[in-house]
């Protein structure tokens, strides 16, 4: 089908500008990926991405944008879609793409490593968080979610961003019910964002806080955010951090495997003491966790890292969650470096096999919630 195109000859130009940043076998195997023309009249993905990408520069002519906001709304329109081919099924009669969001996630940061070496890491990272959480709006209105899974959505993601990408994802497809869409994703910038920013504050302020926060406070403020009940970091009680739990105990997670022969680069980088690897390589039952836990007490010194970033995700979390009650920062790891760097500097990886294994590795790249750690570092080999 082909794609409705705007009147403006001016917009349509400077659209296919952008979507050329887009390497062409993303332009290719989007444009080969199929929609449920119920929801996308307008055809394959990249139709509906070229559509968004022109709502995007019409919406940027009148809002009083920075640079830096202009740059990543139109990176979000370029990548918001990207995890659609792997995800795409035809089941009962039409087409799904359960999942997408989060699939794109991995792909999106390999593009934007490889292909945008412009943007800051504070860009990758926010334009990550819209392309995994661009349909929440919609979806969790329509669903009637409450306000505190909107706050705590607020500590990893620029929720009035989010707002507004939601709003051009929307204006950029031609389905039935278009106007009810809209008048869902009005309601969540006019109620949603103001309830949050009201109670939180922005964004940027909001993260600011919490990296001035101590190890105890963090700790803290996690476990108010996994009660729902997330507040502004300077109206915590004090009386709330009179344990200090935390004595120099430090886990990195995760470091990729077939990447980690680097080690000693770390150790310059993160004074990194030991690095533990465990042996199993899958989910660890609930016998290992405790195992783990027992051997993490036993060595309140070390510093430790964790060589798998395939874990499971709930199980990820409940070793975070364990390692922060037993006195550890928890720091996540994320290289910060294109495919082909990586394998420029691990001549290992010239074995097919472990070429495989790494580049599966390197593409499962999930960014954690921010606050499930204390930190966030991004591990480069030129730093």
């Amino acid at each position: 089908m082909e794609v409705q195109r705007r009147g403006d000859n001016f917009i349509q130009k400077q659209a296919e500008e952008i979507i050329q940043w887009l390497p062409q076998r993303y332009r290719e195997i989007l444009s080969r990926c199929p929609q449920n023309p119920k929801y996308h009249r307008e055809g394959s993905v990249m139709n509906h991405t070229r559509l968004v990408t022109e709502v995007c520069l019409e919406y940027l002519q009148a809002a009083n944008l920075s640079q830096t906001a202009a740059r990543i709304l139109k990176w979000a329109c370029l990548l918001h879609d990207i995890g659609k081919p792997s995800v795409t099924r035809y089941e009962q009669g039409r087409w799904t793409a359960r999942g997408h969001e989060a699939a794109g996630v991995s792909i999106a940061r390999h593009i934007l490593l490889s292909h945008a070496p412009e943007l800051s890491t504070f860009e990758k990272q926010t334009i990550c968080q819209l392309v995994k959480w661009h349909y929440a709006p919609f979806r969790w209105m329509k669903a009637n979610r409450p306000f505190n899974l909107m706050e705590s959505l607020h500590s990893s993601c620029d929720i009035r961003l989010l707002g507004v990408f939601a709003q051009i994802d929307f204006k950029g497809r031609i389905c039935e019910d278009w106007i009810e869409n809209q008048d869902l994703l009005s309601a969540f910038n006019t109620k949603v964002v103001h309830h949050v920013e009201q109670k939180l504050g922005n964004f940027h302020d909001f993260q600011d806080d919490f990296q001035k926060a101590t190890v105890v406070q963090k700790n803290y403020m996690n476990y108010l955010l996994d009660q729902r009940s997330l507040q502004r970091p300077d109206t915590i009680p004090k009386s709330a951090f009179n344990t200090e739990k935390n004595v120099g105990k430090t886990v990195y997670l995760p470091i990729a495997t077939n990447f980690s022969n680097i080690l000693h680069g770390l150790d310059q980088h993160i004074g990194t003491e030991r690095l533990f690897n465990p042996t199993s390589k899958h989910n660890l039952s609930e016998i290992e966790l405790l195992h783990f836990k027992r051997w993490c007490e036993l060595n309140p010194a070390y510093i430790l890292g964790l060589n798998f970033p395939l874990w499971h995700r709930p199980t990820a979390k409940f070793l975070t969650r364990m390692l922060a009650e037993s006195g550890f920062t928890v720091v996540h790891l994320f290289w910060d470096e294109s495919w082909e760097t990586l394998l420029s500097r691990n001549p290992q990886l010239q074995d097919t096999q472990l070429r495989q294994q790494a580049w599966v590795e390197h593409l499962s790249m999930q960014y954690f919630h921010p606050w499930l750690a204390h930190e966030t570092v991004f591990v480069s080999y030129n730093t």
